[in-house]
């Protein structure tokens, strides 16, 4: 498990992630570095950045173990669902 998280996003952290979304986020909004409130948009949005990161890295690992559990066991119906949120997609 550990493997495999250190292998996500190029190896960045949730913290590097998030702080360079907040970053792409705020110079797409005209707050990019040297502008004034840059570090006020940073500040405000990694928390948010942080937490959007982290819930696609575990959407990333639920979905990787649910391929690997319909490939363990053959005799399983050939149909997949996976839930996403409030979405469920079956395959």
């Amino acid at each position: 498990m550990t493997v495999v998280l250190g292998m996500l996003a190029g190896c960045q952290t949730v913290e590097e992630a998030g702080e360079a979304e907040a970053q792409t986020v705020c110079a797409q909004g005209g707050y990019g570095p040297g502008r004034p409130y840059h570090d006020y948009c940073v500040r405000s949005l990694k928390p948010m950045a942080m937490q959007l990161e982290q819930q696609r890295r575990s959407a990333m690992i639920s979905n990787g173990a649910a391929a690997i559990a319909a490939g363990i066991d053959p005799k399983t119906p050939k149909v997949t669902c996976i839930q996403q949120g409030a979405v469920t997609r079956c395959y």
